[in-house]
């Protein structure tokens, strides 16, 4: 699809000048402590058996769970695009002032701006995710486009990454401390705002991959992302309530002045399988109570960012190899079509196989889940997907039959 990218270049250079805007109108293993500021418990971290837990949406706070396509779309593309000229724009803005002058202050001014600058757009981002979210449970955005918002918001926050790493660069030993401690509470507030599923979704939107399937669950303001494909599950959930920036560093003791002791052990409590399997690479955000924890368990990829205020978790990234997790089988079997779910939990990956039982070959069929058209099983008689939150109900289509099958996912 290469032949598309210079009209949308062009039709993103036309639109350079328009901002982002918001639209006008299992059992859990461990929950956050709420902290002292009103924080509400709808935190939780479910178990899973032989294989990582995961951050959840309490039951009782969910609002909205769908599917959604990131296929390709010009309208998305040229949104990509604009950001990511904005980005450029902005670096060669910042670049042509700072060298024009080699008086320290004058350089230093133009830092502070710039990060000023910076503050103000992830503050209207953080304002277009939540009302797109809102927007989102009220039933006037479909999945597909709050995705296509979810993506922009994604291509816009990764600029902004990249233009800190260029303040960096540029301002190099004389960078004030006060100014990189800043701009690290402000790369802490940024995390939200991208991740591996909203990155494969932008590629399908720009025609750079085969369309992807999106499971989205929200609750007032949390947010899952899930998705399977190419052998892997990505899964990315966001739950703003068990954040609490302006709140003590609870990890943070007068035998451990840096918190990490503390992060660690909390991570040790939350993910005890994922902890065993590997050894934890964690990061602070300096100025901040956030922590960055990275697990490269057996099975995939556990990145978690813990409040120390709030002593767990509040946003999660999931790389899971889909044959290494464990399963729990689910089968319907007629004269026509055996239909087997290797199934593991609301919002994760699931196993649909479908083979003739006379012969026990695969049969290639079209799978519906929950009134979705989800995929095909191909020549090898196999497809994985996404488990819905709560009621499953799988139809699968063949030229001569068609098969049911429903269960429960927690």
């Amino acid at each position: 699809m290469r032949y598309i990218r210079p009209v949308l270049l062009a039709l993103a250079f036309a639109v350079l000048a328009v901002p982002l805007v918001a639209p006008g109108t299992a059992a859990p293993a461990a929950a956050g402590s709420g902290g002292s500021s009103g924080v509400t418990d709808v935190v939780v971290i479910r178990e899973v058996p032989n294989s990582t837990n995961y951050l959840d949406i309490s039951q009782g706070e969910t609002v909205r769970g769908d599917r959604g396509e990131g296929s390709l779309d010009v309208a998305g593309a040229v949104a990509m695009d604009v950001q990511r000229l904005r980005g450029e724009y902005s670096r060669r803005a910042f670049d042509a002032a700072y060298a024009g002058t080699s008086n320290e202050s004058t350089r230093e001014a133009w830092l502070r701006a710039e990060v000023d600058r910076l503050d103000e757009r992830i503050t209207t981002l953080k304002e277009y995710q939540r009302d797109s979210i809102q927007a989102y449970n009220a039933g006037t955005l479909s999945t597909s486009r709050f995705l296509r918002r979810l993506v922009t918001v994604h291509v816009a926050a990764r600029q902004i990454d990249a233009q800190f790493t260029h303040l960096r660069q540029s301002a190099g030993v004389s960078l004030p401390n006060d100014l990189d401690d800043r701009m690290r509470t402000l790369e802490s507030e940024v995390v939200p705002l991208r991740g591996a599923v909203r990155g494969r979704a932008g590629e399908a939107i720009a025609g750079q991959r085969a369309p992807v399937s999106v499971y989205a669950l929200t609750s007032e303001n949390a947010l899952v992302l899930s998705t399977a494909g190419d052998d892997r599950f990505y899964r990315d959930a966001y739950v703003p309530d068990d954040r609490e920036p302006a709140g003590p560093d609870r990890f943070v003791t007068e035998d451990d002045s840096s918190g990490i002791t503390g992060a660690i052990d909390r991570v040790k409590t939350l993910y005890p399988w994922a902890y065993a399997d590997t050894v934890p690479s964690l990061e602070k955000f300096s100025g901040t109570s956030v922590y960055r924890v990275r697990l490269d368990h057996s099975q995939g990829r556990l990145t978690t960012y813990l409040d120390g205020t709030t002593e767990t978790s509040f946003r999660e990234l999931q790389r899971l190899q889909v044959e290494d997790l464990p399963t729990e089988p689910v089968t319907n079997r007629t004269d026509e079509l055996v239909v087997t779910v290797d199934r593991t939990y609301g919002t994760g990956p699931m196993e649909v196989t479908t083979t003739d039982p006379a012969t026990g070959e695969p049969v290639d069929s079209t799978v519906l889940v929950n009134g979705n058209t989800v995929g095909v099983t191909g020549a090898d008689g196999s497809l994985w997907t996404v488990t819905p939150h709560r009621f499953v109900r799988i139809v699968v289509v063949t030229d001569d039959a068609r098969v049911r099958l429903s269960f429960f996912a927690g």
